[in-house]
Formats: structure tokens, sequence, C-alpha cells
């Protein structure tokens, strides 16, 4: 085994001393530079399009900097879906008009049935009635001004816990004054 390693390492020596002979050693020179240029100049302008628009992603900072920025806009959009949620539901609470009357919340309810009962001859409860179209109008403007009128107390009221129970107070003994 050892005979065979020292023949090996002799013989890699001996090819490593004899370098083969070129005879025009500046034409190969040539010829390799003159390869290497053409593969350069195949180059084509889409590779050129492709590198400058998306050359910045083998940039390491780069990327990062960018997955930052994308995570930060999904964060904003998201944060704006909740602000324009929340605004659209506190828009529903709030009172509407609808021509003739305020109301909170949607205007199907009461103007609905207002409408529905403007039809004279209705049964109502059993009793038949007819109520005129001005009646009806004049209690839906009742209604609104009243409404309008008192929304501002009716806030005070619900804000201010001892004022909303002397307020409850004086109803029961009013109510006691008229039984």
């Amino acid at each position: 085994m050892e005979n065979e390693n020292k023949k090996y390492d002799d013989l890699i020596r001996l090819i490593q001393k004899n370098r083969p002979e070129m005879k025009h050693p500046d034409i190969v020179a040539e010829k390799i530079m003159d390869e290497l240029r053409k593969g350069k100049s195949k180059i084509g302008i889409r590779e050129i399009v492709v590198e400058f628009l998306f050359g910045w992603i083998y940039i390491g900072w780069v990327r990062k900097s960018m997955v930052i920025a994308a995570s930060f806009f999904v964060l904003l959009f998201g944060y704006q879906q909740a602000v324009i949620l929340r605004k659209i539901n506190e828009l529903s609470g709030q009172r509407i008009n609808d021509g003739t009357l305020f109301m909170k919340g949607t205007e199907s309810g009461l103007s609905e049935r207002a409408g529905l009962f403007r039809l004279s001859g209705r049964d109502l409860a059993g009793k038949k009635t007819s109520v005129s179209k001005e009646d009806i109008d004049e209690m839906i403007k009742s209604i609104n001004t009243l409404q309008i009128k008192y929304q501002d107390l009716i806030d005070q009221i619900k804000d201010d816990p001892a004022l909303k129970e002397y307020i409850e107070n004086r109803m029961k003994e009013t109510q006691k004054l008229k039984n």
C-alpha cells in the first residue's frame, strides 16, 4: 500500500513539473477573451430590464424594509376598516329624518306602520276606526317636534344618575296622585 502511494505521489509531481507546451499562448488567451465577451453581449434587453426592476430582491436590508412597509400598510388598512365599521354603527343609531319624522335606528319601523295606518277603516284591537290622513300627519309632526325638543333633556337625564332617580321618584308620586 505504501508503495502504491509513493508511486502515485511521484507521478503527480512529475505531471506538475512537465506542463504542456503551447505554440501560441497569446492566440489562446485572445480566443478565451473573445468567448467571454460574446457571453456578455448575449444578454438581451429583457434580462437587463428584469435585473433593473427586480435586482433589489437580492439585497437583504431592502427586502426586509419592503416586508415591514407591506405589513404597515396591511395594518393601516385593517385599522381604517375598523374605524369605518365603528362609524357606520354609530350612524345607524342616530336619529334620521324621513321627511316628516325623526326617529332612532332605521326608518322602516314607525314610518311604515304609520303609512299603513293612514288607510281608513283599519281594524285596530277589534274596533273599526277611521282616522283621516290629516290627523295622522298632525300626530307624526307632533311626535317629531317632541323628539327634537326633548332629546337634549333625555340625554342629560340618561347621563346623570341622580337626576334620573329624582325624575323616576317624581313620576311615581304623580302616578299615586292620579290613582
